[in-house]
């Protein structure tokens, strides 16, 4: 029996044709762990609208801390400017991730000198050696909610732009929206640092349903089962934390005594000294005496 030359098949055997080759909508992407790019424009300037509401609340809870003042203004344009400009440079060249980050950052850091230049922060540090030591009377010298002016207020803001570049750079150069909520979050901590007195749950519950709508939205098929599921452990999150007893705050002054009335209270001498400084002309007590005399 004569054998099949060449690539012939042998009898019996089916003749198989080449795989083909798979269309380019269904190759894999090259981003280990990132969804494709195609899914994710319409997506991205979502998110930044949640970032910059997660800002504008931590930015108010500061507040409790320092004063609210030009600083606040200062920073909401900061964060606006890097976090919008990134996510819209990132809609529209969803390939160009890193490049839509530093874009924001130039953008938010563009508006931080423009502000600051106008208000006259370049003489304010022509010797910055006395710009330091005047932050750091001001920081001592005062008591929550610190008015910040001047010097003090220069390194607020730009401490804010500083982490809205952090926030940013996760967001849309690495792809971790959880990252990006959470780095705001975390200056959640500093006013019950500061002023040793609960922060309440209103905050913290809204910072939770931002940050699991964010994690949401980063999700490859977001449906209202995610959403769901979200919700619900915000609300575990919260009832946990409301269920928690109260303890006993570390202070951040050590010279600041805790009311006895209660460790969520402050003591009422800080507000008496807070008072005193005023230097209103009220009486701040009266005496009647038997003796005569001037």
């Amino acid at each position: 029996m004569p054998r099949p030359l060449g690539n012939a098949p042998a009898a019996g055997q089916a003749h198989l044709p080449p795989p083909s080759p798979a269309p380019p909508h269904a190759r894999p992407s090259s981003g280990a762990g990132t969804p494709p790019p195609t899914d994710r424009p319409g997506r991205v300037l979502a998110e930044g609208i949640i970032l910059l509401v997660m800002w504008a609340l931590v930015l108010v809870v500061l507040t409790r801390v320092i004063a609210s003042g030009s600083w606040l203004v200062t920073s909401l344009t900061v964060c606006a400017l890097t976090t919008l400009v990134a996510c819209v440079i990132l809609t529209l060249w969803p390939h160009r991730a890193f490049l839509a980050g530093l874009a924001g950052i130039a953008a938010g850091s563009l508006g931080w000198w423009l502000i600051f230049a106008d208000s006259g922060g370049p003489e304010r540090w022509e010797e910055p050696q006395l710009a330091l030591a005047e932050i750091r009377q001001d920081i001592l010298a005062g008591y929550p909610p610190i008015p910040a002016s001047g010097p003090l207020e220069d390194a607020i803001t730009l401490l804010v732009l500083v982490y809205v570049a952090l926030a940013v750079m996760a967001h849309v150069g690495v792809g971790s929206s959880l990252v990006a909520g959470l780095v705001p979050a975390l200056l959640l901590l500093v006013p019950p640092a500061v002023t040793s007195v609960p922060l309440g749950a209103p905050p913290m519950l809204a910072a939770g349903l931002l940050l699991a709508v964010l994690v949401w939205l980063r999700s490859p098929g977001p449906d209202w089962r995610g959403a769901a599921m979200a919700g619900l452990a915000v609300v575990v999150g919260g009832a946990a934390v409301a269920a928690m007893p109260p303890v006993r705050d570390r202070v951040w002054n050590e010279f600041i005594q805790v009311a006895p009335v209660s460790s969520s209270v402050p003591d009422v001498m800080v507000t008496l000294a807070g008072d005193l400084q005023e230097r209103s002309n009220a009486p701040a007590f009266s005496f009647t005496s038997t003796h005569e005399g001037p």
